[in-house]
């Protein structure tokens, strides 16, 4: 009986070491699931962060509308007061994301109406690649900085050109039939187009309505376009040839100098003499530069 009982003992004694050889292991298991739980959990909730910042779509009624072209509609967004959202107008669209009436060619696009979206960030990555903004400031163009999908279509988020109110700055069409346009409107708008031939910015459509003008952008006068950006063409033939876009960009800088100029002949008569003088100076400084 008693080697009974001490048989009974130790098979106790055993069981309890046995349980107890489990214990690392149980709380390895308990210390792993906790943690896979836990990961999982925060991962969720990081998505639905993510979710709640990017993916969840902007109510466009929240927005602030600041003004409408042909074809898009701008807002400013409610968050973010210094960025512009661009949405393709919905009275313009129909089902599938595609234009009414439009030619069975470009119905074919599978972009459809936000093609004119990737011609604008096409041209912004093109211009990356040669734009040194240490050196040459602000590029001619208002930034795309990504898109956002709203209630109202699919929308570009862009750099917000803004006066000193800080307010949307005013197109050169509205600074045209104001009577408001100067000598430095037009010396901003040279600059303008100097650079986007320098850079091979390629601009589809040049209408005065494309061009915004501020003060505060980089602390000087400037105009910036803000649509018509890009390669609207099958066979990207300016895109191709550094010659043919400076001579469209020319031909489309003397077109609007001329309009401007038909309406206010004696801003002309300005523009002309300032030019002069200027070259008279460039004439000066030539010799003395090369007796120095």
């Amino acid at each position: 009986m008693h080697a009974a009982f001490c048989m009974h003992g130790r098979s106790h004694i055993n069981m309890a070491n046995s349980w107890l050889g489990l214990l690392p292991v149980l709380s390895h298991l308990c210390h792993t699931s906790c943690r896979y739980f836990h990961s999982r959990h925060r991962n969720t909730m990081a998505s639905k962060d993510f979710r709640h910042r990017f993916g969840r779509r902007l109510d466009i009624n929240e927005c602030q509308f600041e003004t409408a072209g042909s074809l898009k509609r701008v807002y400013t967004h409610p968050d973010m007061p210094d960025v512009v959202l661009k949405i393709v107008d919905p009275e313009r669209t129909h089902g599938e994301g595609r234009l009414k009436g439009e030619s069975f060619i470009k119905r074919k696009n599978p972009l459809g109406v936000y093609r004119g979206f990737r011609r604008e960030l096409t041209q912004y990555l093109i211009l990356s690649r040669r734009w040194n903004e240490d050196v040459c400031g602000a590029p001619p163009l208002a930034v795309p900085c990504g898109l956002q999908p709203t209630t109202a279509g699919l929308a570009l988020v862009t750099e917000k050109i803004i006066n000193a109110d800080g307010e949307l700055a005013p197109t050169l069409e509205k600074l045209f039939q104001t009577g408001a346009v100067e000598l430095k409107h037009l010396e901003a708008l040279e600059r303008f187009f100097e650079a986007c031939i320098a850079m091979h910015v390629v601009l589809s459509d040049m209408h005065m309505r494309q061009f915004l003008y501020s003060e505060v952008r980089s602390g000087r006068p400037e105009f910036v376009v803000i649509d018509g950006i890009g390669e609207k063409n099958m066979i990207p033939l300016r895109s191709l040839s550094v010659r043919l876009n400076g001579r469209r960009l020319s031909k489309a800088r003397d077109q609007i100098f001329q309009e401007i100029f038909d309406h206010y002949p004696a801003l002309q008569r300005q523009w002309t003499a300032r030019r002069a003088d200027a070259s008279r100076s460039e004439l000066v400084r030539g010799p003395s530069a090369e007796g120095r």
